[in-house]
């Protein structure tokens, strides 16, 4: 009797190993699809295949909610979902609404899956923090019920795909607004190059939007309000279309607002972005000869490129110079909010964490290796730790040498800066070795990354006389970051108290003794950040 039951415990056990491990080896697959996928529409297409496999189902589909509607994301068999697509939507709401997956094990009740020959039907919701974001509609066609084991299989995927798709999205996001504002900072160059001659600057934007979009052929131009007359243009391999195109530009002028449009003749499509410099207006276009239609990205790089060299012909003086001040040194979302505030350039208090990051050793290999190879090794510091500190939401102050300063907190508050600080430093000693490896087999001597930061409330605005001024912290909590800076040591992120008492629940970090600091009466507390919890 005692040894029945053990077994019969045993054997429950085991079924539920069994279950956890299959559990585990689902979401595992569904985690490496996430990192191996370069798209929202790859991860899409690959989890629906996924989850075919996993249902052993030929026919998966994923409902993504667009706003208050559904739409079909993904299919396995694209021509199905076509035939199918109000049904779909229908099972997926029916999910979404009863909060609970919708099976059907036998169409003898349901017409419209007899009609579509969907011998079984599955559909279940998916939730991502708390909001509803669409649904799982699976068909098999032949009569194969979905059983426990298909529930369970299905409730997993479910429960990891909304994270693993905002993951994907959202790296997704920073690889576009990366692209566009290196697209935004080479128009900027061609406007300092060319910016004299405004015939010479058309013709180099209308290059750049050819180099960076799908086009055909591409123009610009800047027409006369008074006589509605084109005063410059640069069309390029589009000019036998002139007239065509000129009447197509003046269109969006008159609109107000950017068209996408076919063409008439070898022109099947183009798309013309408007915008206004002064009393005057302009056009940028691009226009296709064949069927294939221009991308969203297309559009917005047409877009990006537009409005940046509408700001390069006549700015706004005031916008102008908020917009150099900050451009370089903060996010592009960041950005935003600097320019709708009315004075972001005023100076007055933040509380902030401010990050100091040094090259250990790097007068030493100066002298050893020739400057070229010394540029060339901070450029590549400067540009990943540049982007480490952005993606973070960072400002970043100045480069002083090899030397790295940024704040968070500043122009644009987050409750969190301290956070973001840590983070962001975590994360550069981990791009630093990476780096060093990239160095190590270029032959160059070995460096070290030492970082310091501080928290609290700093005077931060732009500082500096009419000639030269630049947006930058000053105070007591500065000083504190950089002589913590100058202590640390290869690897190190070390912080005083202000900064880890903000951070303790989510920062792993040893206590060091405390360091004497010029200028403070008692020695400064000191943290060592070595990882995220």
């Amino acid at each position: 009797m005692i040894l029945s039951l053990f077994r019969t415990r045993s054997d429950v056990l085991a079924k539920k190993l069994k279950v956890r491990t299959r559990q585990l080896e689902t979401i595992n697959r569904l985690s490496r699809l996430r990192d191996q996928s370069s798209s929202k529409s790859d991860f899409l297409d690959n989890a629906a295949l996924f989850i075919g496999h996993e249902l052993a189902s030929r026919f998966v589909a994923i409902v993504l909610k667009d706003g208050d509607k559904l739409e079909l994301a993904s299919a396995t068999v694209p021509d199905v979902a076509e035939q199918n697509s109000q049904l779909i939507i229908d099972l997926a709401t029916g999910a979404i609404n009863t909060r609970q997956n919708v099976v059907i094990n036998n169409n003898r009740a349901h017409t419209r899956l007899r009609n579509a020959k969907v011998a079984c039907a599955l559909a279940t919701p998916l939730w991502f923090k708390q909001q509803s974001i669409g649904a799982i509609v699976v068909f098999r066609f032949k009569q194969l019920p979905f059983m426990q084991r298909s529930l369970h299989t299905i409730s997993t995927l479910a429960d990891q795909l909304p994270p693993a798709l905002d993951y994907v999205v959202a790296g997704e996001n920073v690889q576009q607004k990366n692209k566009e504002l290196r697209i935004i900072y080479e128009t900027d160059k061609v406007k300092e190059k060319y910016g004299k001659d405004t015939q010479t600057l058309l013709d180099a934007l209308a290059e750049l939007i050819q180099k960076h979009t799908s086009a055909k052929g591409t123009f610009v131009m800047l027409f006369d309000s008074k006589s509605n007359s084109v005063k410059f243009g640069s069309i390029g391999t589009a000019n036998a279309h002139r007239a065509e195109l000129e009447q197509f530009a003046k269109d969006a002028i008159a609109e107000g607002e950017t068209i996408n449009e076919p063409l008439a003749g070898r022109l099947r499509e183009g798309v013309c972005v408007p915008v206004t410099i002064g009393d005057d207006h302009a056009a940028f276009g691009m226009v296709n000869s064949s069927n294939e239609s221009f991308s969203e990205e297309d559009k917005r790089i047409l877009t990006a490129i537009a409005l940046q060299s509408d700001n390069a012909l006549l700015e706004d003086r005031e916008k102008k110079r908020i917009k150099e001040v900050f451009s370089r040194y903060v996010s592009s979302e960041v950005l935003e909010v600097v320019l709708n505030d009315e004075n972001p350039l005023r100076s007055e208090r933040h509380e902030v964490t401010m990050l100091f990051a040094d090259i250990r050793g790097f007068t030493a290999m100066s002298e050893k290796i020739g400057p070229e190879k010394v540029v060339t090794m901070l450029n590549d510091y400067f540009t990943v730790m540049t982007e480490i500190i952005l993606k973070n939401k960072g400002t970043l102050d100045k480069f002083v040498g090899d030397e790295i300063v940024a704040m968070f907190g500043a122009p644009v508050f987050f409750e969190d800066h301290a956070k973001r600080a840590v983070t962001t430093a975590i994360e550069m000693q981990r791009a630093f070795r990476t780096l060093q490896l990239k160095w190590r087999t270029q032959g160059m001597p070995s460096v070290g990354l030492g970082i310091g930061m501080d928290s609290g409330n700093v005077v931060v605005g732009n500082i500096g006389g009419e000639q030269r001024a630049n947006y930058t912290a000053i105070g007591d909590h500065v000083n504190t970051a950089a002589r913590l800076c100058s202590q640390a040591t290869d690897g190190q992120v070390l912080m005083t108290s202000g900064t880890y008492d903000q951070v303790r629940r989510s920062v792993l970090a040893t206590e060091l003794p405390a360091v004497p600091i010029k200028g403070k009466s008692q020695a400064v507390k000191v943290y060592n950040a070595t990882g995220l919890k």
